[in-house]
This record gives structure tokens, sequence and C-alpha cells, in this order.
């Protein structure tokens, strides 16, 4: 026989068990109604660390709020790393965390993963902050792609890693990326959207190399923060906005930055296929090629002067090629990425004295001499672009 007292304490246990739960799913809710989460990885583990400082001044200006949470991974040269949330006029250490490799992308995703479950929201921005050399970076002899280097480890996120990295963190979060800003160089091109294309709604990034201040961050968060039911594009298409904003004035630098729908790509590149599949059947056609070249030489240049525009050499091969195949399918490649209302280049901003007047929002490799032996390790290395741009340097 079972005691009144004993029923009577259970029935207690049961409201009690059931209280807490409910008040715990509350605050898990109160918590959840953010609508962004805007991720830094800030890397100043090399010579970047004194703009990093001034980076976190602009973030400071602005600050979080029930509605947007602004959370840091900063490993400062020869410091250690810490995460912290950005207030108005301060930062709050959230966790100490010692030296770290910056440049090991399960560093990226094990940060985004204590974000999202400290400070889950509706909408993430994943911003890495660094060096980067879209998907190149030259070292002695050999060849280094990506972002994020890390002096003291010497190691950085190469381009199929960054992929790697969005896949996981599309896991943890359960959606893909909302945006993707990379504030460090070269970063917007064919070969790095195309690799993250499948776990990334939007990249916010530039063709040419970035100033030492980067990112004007009170100007992107500042609206950010007033209207943050903005969307995954909108806040891709502000970033370029601010961009030209923070640099309209610099007279003396070249600026280029852009944002581009990474659910374009796979239209984009069945496109580049047709366009590259094209050229290389006429490469033994003298005039053709010469053409080409002539594009070639002339098309819109990078730091790395095998960072092309992908839009100006269309338009370039179009002016300086008469072949009825090339043209067409420089044309429609052409209407994919800058055209709507299905275009992949949804901003583009051109700041300076006129060295990249001719950028349309998204650079692609075309070397000079010789391709890259680790071209082919990358997702584009694979398609007709790269049978193209073999051939066309033999």
């Amino acid at each position: 026989m079972v005691k009144k007292g004993l029923v009577f304490i259970s029935i207690l246990a049961v409201i009690f068990l059931t209280a807490n739960f409910a008040l715990a799913q509350q605050e898990a809710d109160t918590k959840a109604k953010a609508e962004w989460t805007f991720m830094v990885f800030l890397n100043g583990d090399n010579d970047l660390d004194p703009f990093g400082e001034k980076d976190l001044t602009e973030m400071k200006r602005i600050g979080s709020t029930p509605d947007v949470n602004i959370i840091v991974l900063q490993d400062r040269f020869k410091k250690p790393a810490r995460k912290f949330i950005v207030n108005k006029g301060a930062i709050q250490i959230l966790e100490e965390v010692g030296e770290i490799d910056m440049g090991d992308y399960k560093e990226l995703v094990k940060f985004v993963k204590w974000a999202h479950e400290k400070y889950p929201a509706k909408k993430y921005m994943v911003d890495i902050w660094n060096h980067g050399a879209g998907w190149k970076k030259s070292r002695a002899e050999k060849v280094f792609k990506g972002i994020s280097y890390d002096e003291q480890s010497g190691n950085h996120i190469s381009t199929p890693q960054l992929g790697t990295a969005m896949q996981q963190i599309k896991s943890v979060i359960g959606h893909n990326v909302d945006v993707l800003g990379m504030d460090a160089c070269l970063m917007q091109m064919m070969e790095v959207g195309y690799e993250v294309r499948s776990s990334v709604d939007y990249i916010a990034a530039s063709e040419e190399t970035e100033p030492g201040n980067g990112w004007p961050y009170d100007l992107v968060l500042g609206p950010l923060v007033k209207n943050p039911a903005m969307s995954g594009a909108e806040l891709a298409i502000l970033t370029v906005q601010a961009y030209k904003k923070g640099y309209s004035s610099n007279l003396s630098e070249n600026t280029t930055q852009s944002a581009v729908d990474c659910s374009k790509f796979d239209a984009v590149c069945a496109k580049l296929e047709t366009f590259a599949s094209a050229m290389t059947a006429k490469l033994g056609d003298a005039k053709v090629k010469a053409g080409l070249k002539k594009a070639a030489k002339e098309v819109q240049v990078y730091a790395y002067d095998d960072n092309c525009d992908l839009g100006h050499f269309c338009q370039l091969v179009n002016a300086n090629v008469k072949d009825d195949a090339i043209n067409k399918a420089a044309t429609e490649l052409l209407t994919v990425l800058l055209s709507a209302p299905s275009k992949l280049v949804l901003a583009n901003s051109i700041t300076g004295p006129g060295g990249v007047k001719d950028s349309t929002g998204l650079a692609i490799y075309l070397p000079r001499q010789s391709v890259a032996p680790n071209y082919k390790g990358i997702m584009l290395g694979k398609t007709a672009w790269a049978t193209f741009i073999s051939a066309f340097l033999r």
C-alpha cells in the first residue's frame, strides 16, 4: 500500500521539476530571441595586431543589444587568446583560452559552436578577420592558399579547409551560414565561393587587398543594430555600402568590396564551363588566341596579377574575339554574374584613385605563366576552366 505522504511528495517533485524545466525553457527561448549573432574570428597573431584593436574600438561604439550579439575570439600577437562579448564602450571577457592556432580551421568551428551555444540567434554572420590571399599565397617555392595566417604556428586555413569548416558550421547551427564575411585581402573569388556554396548563403569580401583598417565596423554594426530584422542578403549588401562610405574620402588606396549570392554559383559555374570549353576548342585559331591573349593582358588584376576580374574578362573577350560560340557563352556568363533578377553579384563598390575601376565583383584565377600544381586540389580546379587555363598557357 502506497502512503499518502509519499504520493504528495512525488506530486510536489513532479511539479518542481516541471516548473524548473519550464523556467529553463523560458530562459532559453528568451536567449534565442536575438536576431543576429555576429561572430568575429579575429586573428591578430601577426603584423595586423594593432589594427585589431582599432576595429574593436569601432565595434565598441555600437555594442551588443538584445537583438544583436557581437561575439569575438581574439588572438593577439604573442599574447593569449580570449573570447568576449562587445558591449557599448567596453568588452566583457567571457573566457581566457591561452595560445591557440588561428590557422587551424577546427578552431574556427569550435569558436562558432561555442558562440552558438552561448548566444543562439536566428541568423549568423561568421567574419574571418586576418590576412587573405584568395586561394593563393606564395611562400618560398611553395604555394599556400587561403586565409587566417597564424605567424606563431605558421599555419593557415586553406580553401578546401574553409569549405570543410563551413560544412561543419552548417551542421552546428542547423542551417547555412547566413553571411560569411572575410575581412581579409583578395578573398572574393570564384574559387573560394564555389568551395563554400553549399553551406553559405552570402559572402561579403574584397577582390583586391584591403587597407590595414579593414572593415569600418561601426558603419556595419550601427545599421544592423537599428534594423536587426534585416536578412542575410541585406547585411551582405550593407557591408558593401559601409565599405564605400568608409573609404570614399581615401584617394590614395584602391578598395573593392562586393556581396555575392552563393545560391547562384552553380548556375555561374555551368555558364563558365560552356565559356571555357568554347575558348579551349578555338585555341588553334590564331586570331581567336590573339584576341584572348589581348583580353588576358588588359583585364583588371589585383595584388596577385593572376587574380583577374571575371566579368571584365568576359567583356574584353567579347570586344577582342569574334566567334559566335565564344561570344554567346561570354554574354550568358555575364548575365548570370551581373544582371538581375538572378545575378550572383548583389552589390559592388570601388573607391580610390582608379586602379580597380574595372572590378565587377568577382575574381578568378588566370595565371600568367603556369598553373599552380595544387589548383586541381580545389573544386573549381576540376572544371573546364582549369582545362582552359592549362591549354591557354601552352
